[in-house]
């Protein structure tokens, strides 16, 4: 039956207002909610829970015990290490609390000995480069074309002339950072003065594809966004992002201390370092790796565990100094050594790397006039190498890691060895001189050849315009070299690293040296747990300078 033109717009009014209501009954959130990214999701969640944020007196002792607590709760609830306390930027001392938030964050206060690093400009073309996919297994195209895009990406650009072991800590702590919320991290270089990362490192074996990713003009930087927190910093809720460079070195760092540590057992830390404050040394291996810091050398040491993973031609170089060493025997006891010296000893002159960075000026003043304000290595570097006293620290760190694990028991048919590593040929020399009989309990070695030309246990050598280095590391002159020198006196450090790091059963450093932090992080966190790791001056932090 027909009907009216106007029976008709009726109908249609009446439709299109029961449409309307049945709208109107839905929560629109809800329908949002259900498209967002799991990250943004849990922002929102987190950010209506009032009383999240760490508030003063919130935690108890035992909390702030954090070895055993927080190991049980990852253990039971595994989001459970994500819920720490709130880190404002004043909190954290980086910034005045009336000061305004700066439109792009200041560059890093230059180390001393270190080459200021450029800042690369390369367009897509150079990128796509350094993006290419390469040929292992993990990364060839029919792999690529049978894995998903990854749909959050980090790229990490290696770049600039600070030392090896710097560049690679700031790319953990980049990566560890990354890791926690979810984005694939993905490591280039240009301009880096090791060459390339490729040329030590095979890329990471991945669930997702890599090879249709924004390029590095197309990313956001990770920068300190005023009001956030930093559990949860609005970059995060960009898919594809770039690290920040050395803009964002402090503020990477605050992220970080933020989703591993908690503030008040932080502060209790710092009071107590510094009330006690110069450490008796060596640390004991609890000391070393402390249990409020324990979350964080774990993260890392995972990160470590992901993409140290040694190219065909370092491999072999590992495989041949093992063998050389017989280090898979077992029947003794492997102590590594790490004695860092050269530039650092400049460096560490400055409290950003002990616990004097968090003293307040009448604390330093009152430490000074008691004769208790100096700091480790800088008397080192004025004797000009490793000096008595300082030696004796290293030989009783030595002792006591050999002692702990039975190094002289019965069992064990052969006396252990102490596998010393330095950028100071006459490090070893100087420590058999100090130790008389009880440095000559241990076999040693002289593993590194410090990337300075000095022959090392296999009778390598960096080359005659190397010789210049001999009395220690220094980042200037290294700069000065030509490529294919300082990539293969890399690889030789990085062999050395690695052995160490994996093969020996406690390993004795100073936790002021990026050298040192390394190589324990490469250790591995059951280590750290089990008191392995000793330090003759600081213990082990997670961030650029001391934390």
């Amino acid at each position: 039956m027909p009907r009216s033109p106007r029976a008709v717009l009726g109908l249609f009014c009446l439709l299109v207002t029961a449409a309307l209501l049945f709208l109107f009954t839905l929560d629109p959130l809800s329908v949002q909610e259900a498209a967002r990214p799991a990250h943004q999701k849990v922002a929102s969640v987190l950010e209506g829970i009032k009383g999240w944020a760490w508030t003063p007196g919130a935690w108890s002792d035992e909390e702030l015990d954090l070895a055993g607590a927080r190991e049980a709760a990852v253990a039971t609830q595994p989001d459970a290490a994500s819920v720490v306390d709130d880190w404002s930027d004043v909190e954290l001392g980086l910034v005045e609390p009336s000061s305004p938030e700066p439109t792009a964050p200041v560059q890093e206060e230059q180390e001393v000995g270190e080459v200021e690093p450029e800042e690369s400009r390369f367009d897509d073309d150079e990128l796509e480069v350094a993006l290419a996919p390469t040929t292992s297994a993990a990364s060839s195209p029919a792999a690529a074309a049978t894995r998903p895009a990854c749909a959050r990406t980090m790229l990490f650009h290696f770049s600039g002339t600070r030392g090896f072991a710097s560049e690679y800590n700031r790319f953990i702590r980049v990566a560890a950072v990354a890791s926690h919320f979810d984005y694939e991290v993905v490591p280039i270089a240009s301009g880096w003065m090791y060459g390339d990362h490729l040329d030590y490192f095979k890329p990471p074996e991945r669930n997702c594809s890599t090879a249709d990713m924004p390029s590095w003009g197309k990313r956001r930087p990770i920068f300190r966004t005023k009001g956030e927190k930093l559990q949860l910093p609005e970059w995060t809720k960009e898919d594809h992002v770039q690290d920040g460079g050395y803009n964002a070195l402090d503020y990477v760092d605050d992220v970080f201390l933020a989703i591993t540590t908690k503030r008040k057992a932080v502060e209790r830390l710092h009071n107590a370092e510094i009330n006690e404050y110069p450490p008796k040394l060596p640390l004991s291996g609890q000391e070393t790796v402390h249990p409020v810091m324990l979350e964080a050398f774990r993260m890392q040491a995972e990160q470590v565990k992901k993409f140290w993973i040694l190219s065909d031609e370092v491999q072999t170089m590992v495989d041949a100094l093992e063998a050389e060493l017989q280090w898979s025997s077992q029947d003794r006891i492997v102590v590594g050594m790490h004695i860092r010296l050269g530039d650092k000893c400049s460096e560490t002159g400055s409290v950003k790397y002990s616990p004097l960075r968090f003293a307040t000026p009448a604390q330093r003043a009152a430490l000074a006039a008691g004769g208790r304000g100096a700091n480790v290595c800088k008397d080192q570097a004025a004797s000009g190498g490793l000096d008595e006293e300082h030696a004796q620290v290293y030989i009783a760190a030595a002792e006591a890691a050999a002692n702990a694990l039975g190094a002289w028991n019965s069992s064990h048919l052969r006396p252990p060895l102490l596998a010393v590593m330095s950028d100071d040929a006459k490090a070893l020399p100087k420590l058999v001189a100090s130790g008389g009989e009880r440095i000559e309990a241990f076999d040693r070695v002289m593993l590194r050849e410090a990337a300075a030309g000095v022959k090392d246990s296999l009778g390598g050598e960096g080359g005659a315009d190397m010789a210049e280095l001999e009395s220690g590391f220094r980042a200037n002159a290294f700069h000065t070299l030509s490529m294919e020198t300082r990539v293969t006196s890399t690889r030789r450090f990085v062999r050395d690293l690695t052995v160490v790091g994996f093969g020996a059963d406690a390993f004795v450093f100073t936790g002021s040296s990026n050298v040192g932090r390394l190589t324990a992080l490469i250790g591995g966190v059951e280590k750290a747990k089990q008191g392995r790791f000793i330090s003759c001056d600081t213990r082990w932090f997670g961030t650029a300078h001391f934390t």
